[in-house]
């Protein structure tokens, strides 16, 4: 198999690491990136033995089908009623369930039965961070294994760091992050529209907090009343755009919206739910992927492991205050169709111009707040926008009041407006406080520089860099610095430059 040029260099990475005698890496990256295709490769690629680690049965047969796919051999299976027979064949690769490795055989849990490996392969380390796992880890360290986790969101779901460097985390090095914003610019995944939904018959302010999220049996509660749940079923039907994945905190929840669009709206819908008989969601998934129905509703099953790249629309009908959580949902839908980006000297701007070009040149992220508009609520404008609460707030109003979704320029462009408000009502409040005495009295601020028509030139605005120019205005920087951001910079930063270089150009006077 021929390994896209950042698979490449990762599997590299994790080799030199082992022959530096690290202990543990951390690898992140975005959800479609291909985890599994990079470490069935390191895998394949080490003399010795690998074992790799699941958090999900689903997640253990995908990653003994691309073991099978990259290395040409059967990895064994430890999971539930299969044993590895390690005593008698040792497997290459063995692949087994996280809970199945902490099930006790004998009095000690079945982990143990296992050395000689040199490799150890964590997938979805963020779903393992425990000190059960953390130990775990450190019992195959102690027979001379590297821990290699992979994850598309490198943080602890209570959001603390994975790195022990932390002093909360187990993994010695972090050898990548290529995160989501990273792989739209690359042309790796697919750019999204943001569209904020108003619930307003839900109310979160009294929910309790438990490990970085809302307490899920309160939550449970708050969903499935039932104008929240028609409200769910409306933003669905009104909002969706191709295949669409509906996220609901529990069973009844999801069997309800499902319900609704079915009998009520007349969109064709089915539903899957984590305890779900295997072949009920076998089925209900086929259907889904067959596109016989349009809508997936789900309760914790396609939030981790679920690839289906036509998947266009995601509505989040499940607030959430975890930004672990978010991004697995939201990685639902970021993969290009299958083809797009992978051909021959492809580069980050032809692999843009074939997502746009394609049949799925955009996913739609709808985010179902409560009646509060909550700021502390995991939005597509706290992932997509810098600055603080407040800013984020405006966004999110924003957002709401658009007669269409926006796309991520457009909200760092109203983020952007937001803080030129603030910086402007800040300047005022500084000159007010600064004044002294009456009329006759003398006042101490700056000028603000403004053109004949009585608007704000762009001049005035604040370099929006770190530097040296740090916190100039665009007037106060000398020209050559200004052609430099012209010339280099990227997105709206690059827009502010031009405009400051062309209204430099205006002012200037030839005699």
């Amino acid at each position: 198999m021929i390994l896209r040029d950042y698979q490449e260099e990762i599997v590299e990475r994790n080799l030199d690491a082992m022959r530096r005698g690290v202990k543990s890496t951390l690898n992140g990256l975005f959800t479609g990136a291909g985890k599994t295709v990079i470490f069935c490769s390191l895998a394949d690629r080490i003399p010795g033995r690998t074992l790799i680690i699941c958090p999900l049965r689903e997640l253990v047969w995908q990653a003994v089908d691309k073991v099978r796919e990259i290395t040409d051999a059967d990895p064994d299976i430890e999971m539930a009623d299969f044993y590895a027979e390690s005593d008698y064949w040792p497997s290459k690769v063995i692949v087994a369930s996280k809970q199945t490795l902490f099930a006790r055989r004998g009095g000690e849990p079945r982990y143990k039965r296992f050395d000689g490996f040199d490799l150890v392969i964590v997938d979805e380390a963020h779903l393992m961070c425990s000190d059960a796992v953390v130990e775990m880890l450190r019992y195959f360290n102690a027979q001379g294994a590297m821990v290699a986790g992979f994850t598309a969101t490198p943080f602890r779901q209570d959001g603390h760091p994975m790195l022990e460097t932390s002093g909360l985390g187990y993994y010695q090095e972090s050898l990548c992050n290529y995160d989501l914003p990273w792989a739209i610019e690359h042309g790796w995944a697919t750019r999204p529209v943001c569209r904020l939904a108003r619930v307003a018959s839900l109310d979160l302010s009294g929910i309790k907090v438990s490990g970085g999220d809302f307490n899920q049996e309160a939550l449970r509660t708050a969903i499935e009343a039932e104008a929240t749940l028609h409200r769910l079923a409306i933003i669905t039907e009104q909002e969706r755009v191709g295949q669409t994945v509906v996220f609901t905190p529990s069973v009844a929840s999801a069997k309800a919206v499902c319900h609704y669009l079915n009998y009520n709206y007349d969109v064709p819908a089915t539903y899957v739910y984590g305890t779900m008989p295997d072949e009920e969601r076998a089925e209900a998934l086929r259907r889904f992927k067959a596109k016989e129905v349009q809508v997936l509703v789900n309760c914790q099953v396609v939030a981790v492991g679920f690839d289906y790249p036509p998947t266009q629309t995601l509505i989040l009908g499940r607030p959430t205050k975890s930004r672990s959580f978010w991004l697995q949902c939201v990685g639902r839908a970021t993969r290009p169709l299958p083809g797009v980006v992978d051909f021959a000297g492809s580069t980050p701007e032809s692999r843009r111009a074939a997502i746009a070009a394609s049949d799925k040149p955009h996913f739609k992220i709808v985010d179902c707040t409560d009646s509060s508009l909550d700021h502390r609520l995991i939005t597509s404008v706290d992932m997509f926008v810098a600055g603080d609460p407040a800013v984020k707030d405006a966004v999110k109003k924003a957002a709401l009041e658009a007669p269409a979704p926006l796309t991520q320029e457009e909200l760092e462009a109203i983020a952007l407006r937001e803080l030129e408000k603030q910086r402007i009502a800040q300047e005022i409040e500084a000159r007010r406080q600064s004044m002294k005495g009456r009329a006759t009295g003398s006042v101490v601020g700056r000028d603000v520089d403004l053109q004949f028509t009585g608007r704000r030139s762009v001049g005035t605005y604040t370099n929006p860099l770190k530097g040296k120019y740090a916190g100039y205005r665009m007037s106060e920087l000398p020209d050559h610095y200004v052609e430099w951001g012209e010339r280099t910079l990227k997105g709206w930063v690059r827009q502010l430059f031009s405009k400051e270089l062309q209204r430099r150009w205006n002012t200037r006077v030839t005699y």
